[in-house]
């Protein structure tokens, strides 16, 4: 009998036993699109673009798909893979078991788990990595004071102001922690509610910002961050 069906793409089963009464839907559906994206290919990463998953997903707002890529990131079941400052792939973050010997009782005979991640370029690896169960690896990253994804942070600010204002490629510390501060003023200092101000930002400021003034001015990323500017855009003084 056959081990595998045909046609099909398996998914880690600790995903389904301890973590999926934890996920939110979509967050799930885009690990399932990456999975079969991936090692359902047999491939270690895939290109998948914020449209791909739109179109797959019938999601029809990028927020919505950027929500549930950071919650996969922050409970550590995908890898984001950059080039040239974008995320342009998505890999899994893998796991196996390796069954106890006969032995175990023995003093170097002990069970243990091996870490599987896909091999990305230009990165470096080290014989001394740690590795640790998905459940731990959860669990490390809900009890992780701001534990923010700052590409994908990055990447929604990108699209929210499109071509309008100046798109940026690097999160520097600086900015990491403006971020940071900014998240403090929000009602609720989650990665949804900052994507949504990018996105307020941009449907309610003048054309002003956008450039239409005398210098020649445009707001960017450092100025949209600020606190002052957030104020005005919940004040309706922008």
């Amino acid at each position: 009998m056959n081990k595998f069906i045909s046609n099909s793409f398996q998914v880690p089963n600790a995903v389904i036993d301890e973590l999926m009464a934890d996920m939110s839907a979509n967050a799930l559906r885009c690990y399932l699109l990456i999975t079969r994206k991936t090692t359902g290919w047999g491939k270690a990463s895939d290109k998948i673009s914020i449209s791909q998953f739109m179109q797959y997903l019938g999601i029809k707002d990028k927020r919505t798909i950027y929500v549930a890529l950071s919650e996969l990131t922050n409970l550590g079941l995908i890898n984001a893979i950059k080039n040239n400052g974008e995320i342009t792939e998505y890999s899994l973050v893998l796991e196996t078991s390796e069954p106890v010997t006969k032995n175990a009782g023995t003093k170097n005979a002990t069970g243990s788990k091996k870490c599987i991640e896909p091999v990305t370029k230009n990165v470096t690896t080290t014989s001394d990595k740690k590795c640790h169960s998905t459940k731990d690896t959860i669990k490390n990253n809900i009890t992780k004071e701001n534990n923010i994804d700052f590409d994908l942070v990055m990447d929604a600010y990108n699209d929210a102001v499109e071509n309008r204002l100046p798109q940026i490629q690097k999160m520097t510390t600086a900015r990491k922690n403006a971020v940071k501060k900014l998240l403090k003023e929000l009602d609720q200092p989650t990665f949804q509610n900052l994507a949504n101000y990018f996105y307020d930002f941009v449907d309610h400021a003048k054309p002003f910002y956008f450039g239409e003034n005398d210098r020649g001015w445009r707001a960017d990323f450092d100025y949209i961050i600020k606190p002052s500017t957030y104020l005005k855009v919940v004040e309706g003084t922008l």
